[in-house]
Order: C-alpha cells, then structure tokens, then sequence
C-alpha cells in the first residue's frame, strides 16, 4: 500500500512563479501603465516650480514651501521607479530567458 501524499498548496515551484512573470509580461495594458506612470512623473517635475510660485504668491504656506516641493519630487520619484519597474518587468531580460533553473 502506497502512502497517501498531499500537496501543500502553500509550496509553489519555481517554475510556478516564472509561469506568472510570463503571463505578466504578455499583458500589453502593463506596459500601458508603465509609460503612463513614468510620463506623470515627468509631468509632475515640470509642473512642481509653477505650483510652487503659485503658492508664494498667494502667500499661503510660504512657510511650509520647501517641504511641500520636497514632497511633490517625491510624488514624481515613486510615479518614475513604479513606471520603470513595469516598463522593465514587461520586457524578460536576457539573464532572465538564459536562466538555468527555467525548466519550460
């Protein structure tokens, strides 16, 4: 009589979590995303110093004016490194195909 093996669903292979990354690179909408995020963070770098003079002269929060751009570089930094790592995730690098431990 055999012994009955159960499989722990909480153990995954490797392979199992390359076979997600692959369905996640043929996903073009992520791509989308990824240039999308980027081009915002772009677009906030450039609008922060309009912003900014906008709020001096108003005369409100000229107190708070280097925190307040210091946190809208920071918007734009995350918006960049979230569009990067999609744009990068979507494209498999070489070493990633050359992998040993791909068993496809």
């Amino acid at each position: 009589m055999k012994p009955l093996q159960l499989k722990d669903p909480s153990i995954k292979k490797k392979s199992d979590k390359i076979k997600s990354d692959d369905h996640f690179n043929k996903n073009p909408v992520q791509l989308i995303w990824g240039v999308a995020l980027f081009v915002m963070g772009i677009g906030v770098i450039f609008r922060v110093p309009v912003v900014a003079e906008r709020i001096l002269t108003a005369g409100e929060l000229s107190s708070g004016l280097y925190f307040l751009r210091f946190c809208f570089y920071l918007i734009a930094v995350i918006l960049m490194g979230g569009g990067i790592k999609k744009i990068t995730k979507y494209w498999p690098s070489s070493s990633r195909k050359n992998n040993p431990m791909n068993n496809d």
